[in-house]
């Protein structure tokens, strides 16, 4: 399996440390990109039949529930404030 020594995965990696939010636009398959605000728990993969993606496992507050976000899919990305509750 891949390690989680990209870029994004470091910047992912460094939020959580810091406490802070993670802003990107996310593109899902076949769909527009949108841009999202996560509170990111944890770097993780996602094992699908033909294979496995690295992800994040994040709170989305768009949606207001985590979600899984694939790194590859995630452009643009920047540390934001935490937006906890």
């Amino acid at each position: 399996m891949a390690a989680f020594t990209d870029p994004v995965s470091m910047e992912i990696r460094q939020a959580m440390e810091e406490g802070n939010d993670v802003r990107f636009l996310y593109t899902k398959e076949g769909q527009v990109p949108q841009w999202r605000t996560v509170t990111p728990l944890e770097l993780t993969h996602l094992h699908r039949a033909s294979h496995a993606s690295r992800c994040v496992l994040a709170y989305c507050h768009l949606r207001q529930a985590k979600r899984r976000f694939v790194l590859s899919r995630i452009e643009q990305m920047s540390r934001v404030a935490a937006m906890r509750p």
